[in-house]
């Protein structure tokens, strides 16, 4: 890991003449190095928590400071996976050897030898009998009958002579340590993954799972060079400052942001809703099939101005790539959306009323289709006068992903019957060999693979594989957007069901009217229908609105 930089420190507790009885005894130590990250991870949480040092007084030292105290916490960590016994009185005052103060408790005692208040802390995997209990209580919960005081007197008998330097004994002990049951290893992993997620979450940054793992392993790495640091030679090595980690998070999850816009999935987002379904049906055995929209009226009036507004709202996601929006944060998205107004009117060969067809087209398949737009489509142009289509999409279906590849036709004062004849001649065009091939390369210059879903159609947008592979997984929807019959009668309290009808009688009509070659082609057929009240008042609206907007 790369160096870190933090004040050089030297603590009363780190110095020694000698590292015997610590650094070299704790190789392999593994678990006591996630505890360490436990606390590590707990200091960038907790201001009271100036340091932590490793393999100093005691296996790891937590040093907490307010106001008007200064308090050591040494820790011990016990690792005894062999042994199945529950931690008991016995085993917490058995001497190693019994002409020196060797217990476990008598061990922890004796690192009270500095100026600071001390407080102990037992860290095991293996849980404790009920003698022990008392010890697993928090401080702040514990009273004058849960135990502890009992336990105390019972301690000391066991071991009546041993005192601190600081002339405590055994009582005190008691009085101030903590019992902590961790768990194993991956469970202590696991609960340190969930800390540190919300430690970064509270400097802005997401990680994903590897991003998560890797900065944990760099905090793994950091308390492992700290406990193996000589306390002769190095001993501001083995202090980790609450400022050094603060500085380094903020720096750690920096490069998280930085690195995670680089493949954020912009499209997964949960998209505004503004339409409710009229109809949907699907004739698998030919390929066709239908859905309709309804806008929908609000005290008995149709909601144009208020649809014209959403569309607006949309045309960052048609205008800008996908990488363009992951780069913009609260700061530069106002810039971004107006570069977006900017760069889709100032385009010359799109005039408005297609920009509010297709735009309303995209909205439709975000919301509904589980789908994930080839940014851009729209700029697409045109080849010998016959405009492509202006909306590409990968919808993740039940049964595989499909390539949708969109029109839309927003036509006013006329009827939808009326507007058939031209979608169906634009589509004979549309189906031109020549022009698929087309499509193909300009959504492949155009995708951005790390900023989508895997998608099982990879293989076939490679530019060398046959343009077939890609035809049998093509959906054509086709977006009408005609002046309603129904709506033109304003509301009524069964204008639901004459819509339907309407748009039932619409899809019949155009169903027998496509051209052969949709057949020939043997690609799937989608129809959306939106009933418009006045197409030509939305389409007013929508330009004023985005003339507005226009610097």
């Amino acid at each position: 890991m790369a160096a870190i930089t933090q004040p050089e420190e030297i603590s009363e507790t780190a110095p020694s003449k000698s590292d015997v009885g610590g650094v070299p005894a704790r190789h392999g130590f593994k678990y006591q190095d996630h505890i360490a990250a436990k606390h590590f991870i707990e200091m960038l949480t907790n201001v009271l928590c100036v340091r932590m040092e490793c393999e100093t007084a005691d296996d790891i030292l937590v040093v907490w400071q307010n106001e008007s105290q200064i308090l050591n916490e040494y820790i011990q960590v016990k690792t005894t996976e062999n042994d199945s016994r529950k931690w008991s009185i016995k085993e917490l005052t058995d001497r190693s050897n019994k002409n020196t103060p060797s217990s476990v408790a008598e061990a922890s005692l004796l690192c009270d030898k500095y100026e600071a208040k001390a407080m102990f802390r037992v860290v095991t995997l293996r849980a404790v009998n009920r003698s022990l209990l008392p010890l697993t209580i928090p401080f702040s919960e514990r009273t004058d009958i849960c135990g502890v005081d009992k336990l105390a007197e019972v301690i000391l008998k066991k071991r009546k002579t041993t005192r601190s330097e600081n002339g405590n004994n055994l009582e005190y002990w008691v009085q101030n340590a903590f019992w902590d049951v961790t768990g194993d290893k991956a469970s202590v992993e696991a609960k340190n993954l969930i800390a540190l997620s919300e430690v970064c979450d509270r400097y802005g940054a997401i990680p994903d799972h590897a991003q998560l793992k890797d900065l944990y392993a760099k905090i793994l790495n950091w308390v492992d060079e700290a406990a193996e640091a000589s306390r002769r030679t190095s001993p501001s090595k083995k202090i980790i400052s609450r400022v050094a980690a603060e500085q380094w998070v903020k720096g750690q999850t920096a490069t998280v942001i930085a690195t995670r816009s680089q493949f954020l999935k912009p499209y997964r987002y949960a998209t505004p809703n503004f339409f409710t379904v009229l109809t949907t049906f699907s004739e698998e055995d030919i390929k066709r099939s239908m859905s309709s929209y309804d806008v929908e009226f609000e005290l008995k009036r149709w909601r144009s101005r208020k649809l014209a507004d959403y569309l607006v709202q949309w045309i960052p996601e048609i205008s800008l790539k996908a990488s363009e929006i992951v780069s913009a944060d609260q700061f530069s998205w106002d810039e971004k959306f107006s570069s977006a107004i900017t760069q889709i009117t100032k385009d010359t060969s799109l005039d408005y009323l297609t920009i509010m067809s297709e735009t309303l087209l995209h909205a439709i398949i975000r919301n509904f289709f589980d789908s994930e737009p080839i940014a851009c489509k729209i700029f697409s142009g045109s080849t010998e006068g016959i405009r492509h289509f202006g909306n590409a999409h990968i919808v993740h279906g039940k049964c595989g992903d499909e390539l949708w590849l969109g029109r839309s036709s927003v036509v006013a004062a006329r009827e939808f019957s009326e507007i058939c004849d031209q979608i169906v001649e634009d589509l004979k065009k549309l189906l031109h060999p020549d022009i698929f091939l087309k499509e193909k390369d300009i959504i492949i210059s155009l995708r951005e693979p790390q900023h989508l879903l895997p998608t099982n159609l990879e293989d076939a947008f490679d530019r060398g594989v046959p343009f077939d592979r890609l035809l049998s997984h093509i959906c054509i929807p086709i977006l009408i957007g005609y002046d309603s019959s129904v709506l033109k009668d304003g509301f009524s309290d069964s204008y639901k069901e004459a819509l339907i009808r309407e748009v039932k009688e619409g899809y019949d009509e155009l169903k027998g009217m496509l051209p052969s070659e949709v057949d020939e082609h043997s690609v799937k057929v989608h129809l959306i229908a939106v009933p418009i009240e006045c197409a030509a008042t939305l389409f007013k609206q929508f330009e004023t609105k985005l003339r507005s907007l226009c610097k």
